[in-house]
């Protein structure tokens, strides 16, 4: 058997790359460990805790991936010239990841949302457990908490509507509608009256709290927040219907219980 002092080096060559790459990802899983160890050992809240692995969990990503060219960066370079056809394919392919990765930075730089946050995407309300190079993970947040996860490409929410509603902090304006046939509007002013009331009852016991969370918010951010006490206005754009539209503040991980208590007692 031929075995050529050039053959020689490419073989060990190849076996220090493979080497290298071993003890990388080693090296990666431990430090991982160790500092996500760290982590959850540590009197923070659960959000945070989360926040920071996720923040570990991709810097330990990111350090995989450059480490990983760098140390193949002679092998990849030969692949992509002699199969540049599947190359082109590929980056084709490969574009959605490449705007989700892009989406990411700008997320994050931007601070859009952060992990703990409650925001609507397209209609889609949940609170973000988890958002890493390529999707955000929401918990749904709906009226049977149910408990689903929904996983979202971060080009996709680049390129959709994003309602934060965490921006203020843990409380949030909402508005909850109630529909009435115009055949039974004739004692209008007194259900509207009793909204309110039942509303009232409702969010007196944080009403004070959330008070000073907003004067606060307000002051240090030098913008207008809505009044914190709960309203009632009536809208007739519908022919048929009158709706008495509500406007309430609520923690944010409360709201739908709030609404259902509220719309229990209203038709109690």
């Amino acid at each position: 058997m031929n075995f050529s002092i050039a053959s020689f080096k490419t073989f060990i060559l190849t076996y220090d790359e493979v080497f290298s790459t071993l003890f990388l990802f080693i090296f990666a899983w431990f430090v991982f460990r160790v500092v996500n160890i760290f982590i959850k050992k540590q009197d923070w809240t659960l959000d945070k805790k989360r926040s920071a692995s996720i923040v570990l969990k991709n810097f330990i990503f990111i350090f995989i991936l450059l480490s990983f060219i760098f140390t193949w960066k002679g092998e990849i370079k030969t692949f992509i010239f002699s199969v540049s056809a599947i190359a082109a394919a590929l980056m084709v392919s490969l574009k959605e990841i490449v705007l989700s990765v892009v989406s990411y930075f700008i997320i994050y730089s931007n601070k859009i949302y952060n992990i703990g946050d409650y925001i609507e995407v397209d209609g889609i309300v949940g609170k973000v457990i988890d958002k890493n190079m390529l999707h955000t993970r929401l918990l749904i947040q709906d009226n049977l908490m149910t408990g689903k996860e929904v996983n979202i490409p971060n080009m996709v929410v680049m390129n959709s509507k994003i309602i934060n509603h965490s921006k203020i902090g843990e409380y949030g304006v909402y508005f909850l509608n109630i529909n009435i046939p115009i055949e039974e509007s004739n004692n209008l002013i007194f259900k509207k009256k009793k909204l309110l009331e039942v509303a009232q009852k409702n969010c007196s016991p944080f009403l004070e709290d959330a008070k000073k969370h907003f004067y606060s918010f307000q002051n240090n951010q030098m913008i207008d927040l809505p009044n914190v006490e709960p309203f009632v206005f009536i809208d007739l754009s519908d022919s048929k219907t009158i709706t008495l539209k509500l406007k309430f503040i609520s923690n944010h991980k409360n709201k739908y219980k709030l609404e259902q208590k509220i719309i229990e007692d209203f038709f109690s």
